[in-house]
């Protein structure tokens, strides 16, 4: 990824002059396609997909033009709105529909094919896997993908369905080779816009904290600024300046009781 941002990167990417949407095109083709090179087959947790996340916003920023501005910049500038200016989905997004496409390719071809018994197959004795192996499998991975995309959105206990298709197990509708794939650019769509919704919320919740925040602090410090009594100051301060001219009196007068007594030889 890096050899591609060096590539094109004082051509396009750093360049005031180039268009946006070319920048876009290029950033799709080369730097993403190499970043999630072999992604069909990956399986990814939630720090994972946090990465690649953050890798993703640098590029975006860089693409938009932020990595030539003052550092400050980068806070006011979310990955939720980057994607927005750049009409780019989430790469999580793009993770998991990748995926589901994979998968249904797999689910269509025979059983003897090596990509169906090496995804679909098991590994003898691995039914009871011992610790410290792995945690997450790429099946897993696909149903998680299910539902996250809402697949069955819509079916019911009668009429079960998987991305339009009426059956139950989404290897006999990625059967459906159309559907399996209209399905999952819709679902897609759908989860994006969740997302963006879901971003749009939490940036509200964090704003009414921080504003929150700010208020209970000035409150607390007004309370105690408004619970002290007008007249204790003055009498403290009075009280002390009374006892230091009782001490200059007091010095006075025995400076006076000496020059009294004196007597010169």
């Amino acid at each position: 990824m890096r050899a591609c941002l060096k590539r094109f990167g004082p051509e396009l990417y750093d360049r005031m002059t180039a268009p946006l949407s070319l920048n876009v095109r290029t950033l799709k083709a080369e730097v993403i396609e190499t970043l999630l090179y072999g992604c069909v087959t990956w399986t990814l947790r939630a720090e994972h997909f946090a990465k690649l996340r953050t890798a993703h916003h640098q590029v975006l920023l860089r693409v938009i033009g932020f990595q030539r501005r003052l550092r400050t910049d980068h806070a006011t500038l979310s990955y939720a709105k980057a994607l927005k200016m750049t009409r780019c989905e989430s790469i999580e997004t793009t993770i998991r529909k990748r995926r589901l496409f994979f998968a249904g390719g797999v689910a269509r071809q025979s059983k003897d094919r090596l990509p169906s018994r090496v995804m679909f197959g098991t590994i003898a004795g691995g039914e009871n896997p011992r610790p410290g192996g792995q945690v997450k499998t790429w099946h897993r991975c696909v149903v998680e993908d299910l539902r996250e995309f809402r697949a069955t959105e819509g079916s019911t206990e009668l009429a079960p369905l998987v991305f339009g298709v009426e059956t139950a197990l989404w290897p006999t509708a990625a059967k459906k080779a159309g559907k399996w794939y209209r399905g999952i650019l819709e679902a897609a769509e759908r989860f994006m816009v969740r997302w963006h919704e879901a971003e749009a919320e939490l940036s509200r919740q964090r704003r009414a904290s921080a504003v929150g925040g700010v208020q209970g602090n000035g409150g607390r410090r007004g309370n105690k600024r408004s619970s002290r009594k007008p007249d204790q100051g003055n009498a403290e301060r009075g009280g002390k300046r009374s006892s230091r001219e009782t001490a200059v009196d007091e010095s006075r007068k025995e400076m006076a009781d000496r020059v009294a007594r004196y007597r010169a030889d």
